[in-house]
């Protein structure tokens, strides 16, 4: 998944990245990114499947990253 340098974001602008994540991307990119938990961890935290997270976080860390490209333009 693309990597976004969170070093240089306002906390405006990290703030409206998140906001356009549906909460549960939102939620699974949190605890895995800032938490720091493994998808087994989160998977039992939501009541969901393991692919379930992967699929979450895939969607959200790239939906994250075009917004990011949005933002120096």
């Amino acid at each position: 998944p693309a990597e976004i340098p969170t070093e240089r974001l306002s906390g405006r602008d990290a703030e409206r990245l998140l906001s356009i994540l549906s909460g549960r991307q939102r939620d699974v990119v949190h605890a895995i990114s800032i938490e720091g938990m493994s998808a087994r961890e989160v998977a039992n935290r939501f009541g969901i499947s393991e692919g379930a997270v992967r699929v979450a976080l895939h969607r959200g860390l790239s939906a994250l990253a075009v917004s990011y490209r949005g933002l120096d333009q």
